[in-house]
C-alpha cells in the first residue's frame, strides 16, 4: 500500500508541474 500511496504523490506532484502530464496519467482524479 506504500508503494502505491508513493506513485499517488509523484503522479500529483507531476500534475502540478505538468497539466499535459496529469492528463495523460489522469492524475486528476
Amino acid at each position: 500500500v506504500k508503494d502505491d500511496f508513493s506513485i499517488r504523490h509523484v503522479l500529483k506532484a507531476m500534475c502540478l508541474v505538468d497539466k499535459l502530464e496529469c492528463a495523460k496519467v489522469e492524475c486528476a482524479k
